[in-house]
C-alpha cells in the first residue's frame, strides 16, 4: 500500500499537467504558482497529523501531489517566458536541482525524525521548506514587464481590446489545444515514454524495502528512524543524478558536440543505461562494489534521461507550443508510473522464492521496448534538410540585397538584371541579353561584399 501511495502521488502530479498549463495560459501563471505552493505546504502539514491511512491518502496522495504539480508546471512556463534561445543551458540547472534536492532532503528528513523521535515533527519541518515555494511564487513577474518596447505592446493591446468591444466575436480557443499532438514525432515520443516509464523508477521506490529486508529480515521490523544505508544510497543517487545532467547537458550545449551528437541518441544512451541497471538489480546481493557502481550508473542514467528527453521534445516542437506538448508527455507518463511501479513490486512478491527481484526484469523489458520504439524517430535527415534550406534562403537573401544595391547605385541598370522583390523566396528568371548578364556579373563581383555588409547592418 505504501508503494501504491507513492506512485499515486507522483503520477497524479503528472496527470494534471495539461489542465495546469491550459489554465496558466488563460489566467495568470503567478497566481497559479502561489496556489500550488500553498496547497503543497498545507498537504504536507495535514499529512503530519494523519493517524489513519485514508487521512494520509487524502493529504499526501492527493492534496500534496496536486500542489506540487501546480507549482512545477507554472514554474516551467515562467522559465519558458524568460529563456528561449538559452533554454538548453538553463535546463541544466533546473534538472540538476532534482538531484541536489534528493541529496539534501534525504538526510534532513532522517535527521529531523531522529532528533524529535517521531515522523510528525519531521514532516512539519518539511512543510516549512515547502512553504518556500509559496514565497518564491509571490516574486514571479511576467517577462513582458521587462520588454524594451513594453509601452508599444500595451498600446496595441489596448487598441485591440477597444476593437473587440466594438465588434464582439466569440472566437475563444479551446481549453485543451491538441494541435501539438498532430506531429508524428511527438506521438512516437509519447508512446515510447509511456513504455519506458513503466519501470525506470522502480529501484528508487524499492530500495528501502530491499535494504531493510536484507539487514533486518522483514519489513515489519523497521524502526522509526530510516537506516543509514538507505540514506547513503539516496545521497549517492542524488549526486550521480546531478553529474549525469551536467555531462549530457555539456554534450548538448557545447558547439563541438552539438552538431555531431543528436539529442535522440543521447536520450537512447540514457535509456539503455537504465535498462542495464535494472537487469543488474537482479544480482543486488552479489557484492557491495557492484551495488555502488549500479547506483552511480542509475543516477547518471536518470539525470541524463530527464534532461535529454525534455530537450528532445523541445527541439522537435516550437518553443511556443512546448509547454502544451510537454504536458501531454507527462500526462501519458502518469499512467505508466501509477501502474508500472506497484506491478513490479507485486511480481517481486509472486516470484520471491525462485527469483526475488524478477519484477526488475519486467521493468527492464518495458524500458527496452520504449528504447527500441524510439529508434523509429529519425530527426537527423529533417535537421539536415532544414539547415540546407535555411542556408539556401540566406544565400538568396544576400544575393538579392546585392542586386538591389546595384540598382540603387546605378539607376541605368535595366530592371531585368535584378529580382523583382527582395522578400521572395525564389527569384523568377526573366529574359536577359548577353550584354546585360555580363554587366551584372562584373558589377556583382565588386558590389556583392557591400551588399552583405549593408544587409548585416
Amino acid at each position: 500500500m505504501i508503494v501504491w501511495l507513492g506512485s499515486l502521488s507522483l503520477g497524479l502530479s503528472y496527470l494534471i499537467s495539461p489542465v495546469i498549463v491550459s489554465w496558466c495560459r488563460r489566467k495568470s501563471a503567478r497566481l497559479t504558482a502561489i496556489a500550488g505552493g500553498l496547497m503543497a505546504s498545507l498537504g504536507c502539514l495535514f499529512a503530519s497529523f494523519g493517524s489513519q491511512f485514508h487521512q494520509v491518502f487524502l493529504s499526501y496522495g492527493i492534496f500534496l501531489s496536486i500542489g506540487i504539480g501546480i507549482a512545477r508546471e507554472s514554474a516551467n512556463l515562467m522559465v519558458g517566458q524568460y529563456f528561449k534561445r538559452k533554454r538548453y543551458f538553463v535546463e541544466i540547472f533546473i534538472q540538476s536541482s532534482l538531484g541536489i534536492g534528493i541529496a539534501v532532503m534525504s538526510p534532513f528528513l532522517s535527521w529531523s525524525i531522529g532528533m524529535f523521535k517521531h515522523w510528525r515533527a519531521g514532516l512539519q519541518l518539511i512543510t516549512c521548506t515547502l512553504f518556500a515555494t509559496f514565497l518564491i511564487a509571490v516574486l514571479y513577474r511576467p517577462a513582458s514587464l521587462y520588454h524594451p518596447q513594453r509601452r508599444a505592446i500595451l498600446h496595441l493591446k489596448t487598441q485591440r481590446r477597444k476593437i473587440r468591444e466594438k465588434n464582439p466575436i466569440n472566437n475563444k480557443p479551446p481549453f485543451f489545444d491538441l494541435t501539438p499532438l498532430k506531429a508524428k514525432s511527438l506521438q512516437l515520443i509519447i508512446v515510447s515514454t509511456f513504455l519506458f516509464s513503466f519501470g525506470y523508477l522502480s529501484p528508487l521506490f524499492y530500495w528501502v524495502h530491499i535494504i531493510d529486508q536484507n539487514s533486518r529480515g522483514t519489513i515489519e521490523e523497521m524502526q522509526s528512524v530510516i537506516s543509514p544505508g538507505v540514506i547513503f544510497r539516496y545521497i549517492y543517487f542524488g549526486i550521480s543524478l546531478t553529474i549525469g545532467v551536467i555531462i549530457f547537458g555539456y554534450l548538448t550545449v557545447n558547439r563541438r558536440f552539438k552538431n555531431r551528437i543528436n539529442k535522440q541518441y543521447l536520450c537512447q544512451i540514457s535509456m539503455l543505461l537504465t535498462v542495464l541497471v535494472l537487469i543488474s538489480n537482479v544480482y543486488f546481493n552479489e557484492s557491495a562494489i557492484l551495488d555502488f557502481v549500479s547506483i552511480f550508473i542509475y543516477g547518471v542514467a536518470i539525470g541524463a534521461f530527464n534532461y535529454s528527453h525534455k530537450m528532445l521534445v523541445y527541439s522537435l516542437i516550437r518553443a511556443k507550443n512546448f509547454g502544451k506538448a510537454w504536458s501531454y508527455v507527462q500526462f501519458t507518463q502518469s499512467f505508466a508510473i501509477f501502474l508500472g511501479i506497484p506491478l513490479s513490486g507485486h511480481i517481486n512478491i509472486w516470484f520471491h522464492e525462485s527469483a526475488p527481484y524478477y519484477g526488475f526484469v519486467f521493468s527492464a523489458v518495458m524500458c527496452l521496448s520504449g528504447t527500441v520504439l524510439l529508434l523509429a524517430l529519425n530527426p537527423e535527415f529533417k535537421n539536415i534538410s532544414q539547415n540546407l534550406s535555411d542556408k539556401l534562403h540566406d544565400l538568396h537573401h544576400h544575393s538579392c540585397n546585392a542586386s538591389s544595391d546595384i540598382q540603387h547605385l546605378n539607376p541605368m541598370t535595366p530592371p531585368n538584371a535584378v529580382c523583382d522583390t527582395i522578400d521572395d523566396k525564389t527569384c523568377k528568371p526573366q529574359k536577359r541579353t548577353i550584354e546585360t548578364v555580363t554587366e551584372e556579373t562584373s558589377r556583382s563581383f565588386v558590389l556583392h561584399p557591400m551588399g552583405l555588409n549593408m544587409g548585416s547592418l
